[in-house]
């Protein structure tokens, strides 16, 4: 909050008291205008010379949007931590934009030239696992706890809303998006992009968004007078234009231009008969945005490898759940540890466990099923090994681990991706 009082000098916004005092609603009161609910929705955020005079002129009006924070912007910086907590007690939904504002999957422009490098299946994890952390250590926890869960939104989109080019180039280049029409493509692409599986994992929904302001094509310290009646103009028009009856509205926090302009852009779209809401009354028509692609709800965030999966082993998700206790020891053998220098027996151990004369690595297959041992990832040796036949299947332990050959990773490249199916429902190892 100390913040405030520079920034409402350097960045004065006007208040229209009434609609009659109101000279850009005079300027386009003439101008038809569709009824409709709008939700805004800030992205790249916080930033210190911004973000809080936004918070002020939403906070004067009582208006309630949803922040997706770039948590770069947290990383050494306790006033930024500060104002992401400012934001929740002020009552704004806070959500994350990822970590560095980077693609999660492939972004081209119209002339086949790529204008980032995506991350890679394991950079996408470890940043989405670091936003996760940031805001909920920003929030003291309290980011996780809000009440409709968490929403992430992919820096420009990637990796939720590819453009039909952008489907075209990623189908020559050997990706398989099946569909009649970029609709069937679309949602095809969705349910087996791995950069929507990375954010699943973590329990994340995804919103996009179905009205641009188009404010990244200013710059972030543009605010003359000039620019800022042009761009109001142009935005509420477009606003009026639009025939969905509730926009989720993408602007960004970190532009000057917004923080001068949001409090007569709110005023101004009220006089011409258009209502902001908060995220309880936009999720009151989650269905609505679910059926138009701008929310995804979690439990939908299925890749192709999981949802293959699910519908594969229906059967077997309708057993009851294996226990996995350690098989009698009966006559199996014990080991001679020289390292302690006595007899260790069967299924006992350390880093190393005992298994009928042998050690074996903690958490290897054979230790998890002799001795029920938790599995670790890096120790079933056929998971992520190279493959060749799409959808074949092995059964590595029967009840217990089945692996699928499907196409995974940055590169798309068929793998084996094994399961534990002792669990239901069944888990990727």
């Amino acid at each position: 909050m100390r913040f405030w009082p520079i920034l409402l000098i350097a960045l004065p916004t006007i208040v229209f008291a009434d609609c009659a005092n109101n000279p850009l609603y005079q300027k386009l009161k003439t101008m038809t205008c569709n009824p409709k609910q709008i939700h805004l929705t800030f992205d790249d955020g916080p930033r210190a010379v911004t973000t809080p005079a936004i918070l002020e002129e939403l906070t004067k009006r009582k208006i309630k949007g949803t922040f997706f924070v770039s948590t770069t912007n947290l990383v050494n910086s306790p006033a930024n931590q500060a104002l992401v907590n400012t934001l929740m007690q002020s009552g704004q939904y806070i959500a994350s934009h990822g970590h560095e504002h980077n693609c999660y999957d492939h972004r081209y422009d119209g002339n086949h030239n790529m204008l980032s490098k995506p991350f890679t299946e394991k950079e996408r994890e470890e940043q989405v696992k670091k936003s996760d952390d940031l805001l909920n250590k920003a929030t003291n926890g309290k980011f996780s706890k809000q009440k409709y869960g968490k929403f992430f939104r992919f820096p420009y989109g990637r990796g939720a809303m590819p453009s039909p080019y952008e489907i075209e180039l990623m189908k020559q280049k050997g990706m398989t998006i099946k569909g009649a029409d970029y609709k069937e493509q679309l949602a095809y692409y969705r349910q087996h992009s791995p950069a929507m599986s990375s954010i699943s994992e973590y329990g994340y929904s995804h919103m996009g968004w179905n009205f641009d302001s188009e404010d990244s094509s200013y710059g972030a310290e543009i605010s003359d007078d000039a620019t800022v009646e042009k761009y109001l103009t142009t935005t509420l028009t477009s606003m009026c234009k639009s025939r969905d009856p509730l926009l989720v509205a993408l602007f960004h926090d970190i532009k000057k231009l917004n923080a001068k302009s949001i409090g007569p852009l709110i005023d101004t779209a009220q006089c011409l008969g258009m209502s902001f809401v908060s995220i309880d009354e936009t999720l009151a028509k989650r269905q609505t945005l679910v059926d138009s692609g701008v929310i995804i709800n979690k439990y939908e965030l299925t890749t192709e490898k999981y949802k293959e999966l699910l519908s594969t082993l229906d059967e077997v998700n309708q057993k009851p759940k294996l226990t996995c206790d350690p098989k009698p020891t009966g006559n199996k053998k014990g080991c001679y540890s020289e390292y302690a220098k006595k007899e260790i027996p069967h299924c006992q151990g350390e880093d190393s466990i005992c298994v009928d004369g042998n050690f074996y690595a903690r958490g290897s297959l054979i230790t998890h099923t002799e001795c029920g041992i938790e599995l670790k990832r890096d120790k079933i040796e056929i998971n992520q090994a190279e493959c060749k036949t799409p959808s074949e299947s092995k059964v590595v332990v029967p009840d217990v681990i089945k692996c699928y050959c499907q196409e995974t990773g940055n590169d798309l490249k068929l793998r084996w991706n094994c399961y534990d199916i002792s669990q239901v429902p069944a888990v990727k190892i």
